[in-house]
């Protein structure tokens, strides 16, 4: 996933910070939460609609209730009328362009084998395990 989405990065111009983000967000997401392939692949979705929305269009409702989002926590203590979001939404065609990159990444077949914290990468994965012990 860091591949294809750093490519995007080179495609449109001005969102290297925000594609750096969701990279590092998606990754830690993964070795966090390795077991729970379900809570992955909807958080994955998650971060996705999140840099979706905007003031006019708020789009959390995947976004965890107890969770990194500024809006959910906003939710939560009922300081949601004088909310503003800190980022403006990605652009429609930006979207577009990573969605596809996005519903690979939650698919069963790919997160069966990020199970146990395993990445794609043998080396990765084997250095992990020698760091655990």
């Amino acid at each position: 996933m860091g591949t294809r989405l750093r490519t995007q990065k080179t495609k449109q111009k001005g969102l290297g910070q925000v594609i750096d983000k969701l990279t590092v967000y998606d990754g830690l997401l993964i070795r966090r939460h390795c077991d729970a392939t379900e809570y992955v692949k909807s958080a994955i979705m998650a971060t996705f609609y999140h840099y979706d929305s905007g003031d006019e269009n708020p789009n959390h409702s995947m976004c965890p209730k107890d969770s990194w989002c500024s809006y959910q926590r906003a939710e939560a203590s009922g300081e949601l009328t004088t909310y503003t979001h800190d980022y403006s939404p990605l652009p429609p065609d930006v979207l577009e362009a990573i969605k596809p990159i996005y519903e690979d990444f939650s698919n069963d077949n790919l997160l069966s084998r990020c199970v146990g914290g395993f990445n794609q990468n043998n080396n990765e994965s084997f250095n992990q395990l020698v760091w655990k012990i």
